[in-house]
C-alpha cells in the first residue's frame, strides 16, 4: 500500500469498461502532496499566478483549435459543403 500511496483509509473511484476494472485513489481538488510545505507552496504559487496560469491554458487550446483548423480546412469545407 505504500509503494501506491494509499492507506486503508483511501477511498476509491471503481469503474469499468466493460473490460477491465479500475480503482483509483480519490483526491480532493487542489491536493497534489501530503507533504504539507509542498501543498502549501503549491497553493502559493496557484493564488499568486493564478490569472496568468489561465491566460496560458486558453492561449494554448487557441492555438491547438487554429492548428486543426489550419489542418483539416479543405476537409471541414468539403462536409459542409454538402
Amino acid at each position: 500500500m505504500a509503494l501506491l500511496g494509499v492507506t486503508e483509509d483511501t477511498e476509491f473511484e471503481i469503474s469499468t469498461d466493460g473490460i477491465k476494472l479500475t480503482l483509483e485513489p480519490v483526491v480532493a481538488p487542489g491536493k497534489v502532496s501530503d507533504d504539507e510545505k509542498l501543498q502549501k507552496a503549491y497553493e502559493k504559487i496557484i493564488k499568486k499566478h493564478a490569472p496568468a496560469l489561465k491566460k496560458l491554458a486558453e492561449d494554448k487550446k487557441q492555438k491547438i483549435f487554429d492548428e486543426f483548423l489550419e489542418e483539416y480546412d479543405e476537409d471541414l469545407r468539403k462536409l459542409t459543403k454538402d
